[in-house]
């Protein structure tokens, strides 16, 4: 969906699996680890390139292993106001990266999952296209502009206004199609959604969207 440097990284969530590590891990060009996430990246076969965190999920024979297998380690203090996800989010935004993808991202602690969400927009500030893609397939972004979904007719998709207020929003080929309309935080009309289309247009003039495509084989 997005074109050029992929970083992916692995947040310490729910356990994505080493099938959806693997095909991720293949487009990815750098792979970070936010703490826990390096654990499933080692049971999926992957050695991160970076792990970052306050490594306090990992028990020091994982540590040792990933160091023998030639990973960066990069230890903050418990103590921190960042969360290891933010810390691996900001880490890779130093690399340029023309998109991020974040999995094990989402979990049973609805904080962080949120918390998480919060981070597509620091990725989206900084002009970097950033997604989460969840342990069942979903895929979450944030459109700020223009965005075209090809190739996803017949699948659901919800779209709400995000960090405040999205006005001037159009929607074309899809079955609630919008022109111009406004969408507050408080009025989710815009959930569930069906794309129609083989081209679909996402149109925002002004604030955020969050796209939140659902697996195929949801409707």
């Amino acid at each position: 969906m997005f074109e050029g440097l992929m970083i992916l990284i692995v947040c310490g969530g729910d356990d994505p699996g080493g099938a959806q590590l693997r095909r991720f891990g293949a487009e990815a060009g750098l792979l970070i680890a936010a703490d826990r996430g390096a654990r499933y990246c080692l049971a999926a076969g992957l050695a991160p390139d970076v792990v970052v965190g306050d490594m306090d999920s990992l028990a020091p024979v994982e540590l040792d292993e990933l160091a023998g297998r030639g990973a960066r380690l990069v230890r903050h203090r418990p103590d921190k106001d960042q969360t290891d996800s933010q810390l691996a989010v900001d880490l890779a935004l130093e690399q340029s990266p023309a998109s991020i993808c974040l999995l094990g991202a989402a979990g049973d602690r609805l904080d962080h999952s949120l918390a998480n969400i919060h981070l597509l927009l620091r990725a989206a500030r900084r002009g970097v296209a950033a997604r989460l893609i969840t342990g069942a397939g979903d895929e979450l972004f944030l459109v700020g502009g223009e965005f075209e979904l090809t190739s996803c007719a017949g699948r659901t998709v919800s779209i709400l206004p995000f960090a405040g207020r999205a006005s001037g929003v159009t929607l074309e080929g899809f079955r609630y199609p919008l022109n111009e309309a406004v969408m507050e935080p408080w009025e989710p009309y815009g959930v569930s959604n069906v794309i129609e289309s083989a081209r679909a247009v996402i149109r925002v003039r002004a604030g955020w969207l969050l796209i939140m495509l659902l697996r195929p084989d949801l409707a």
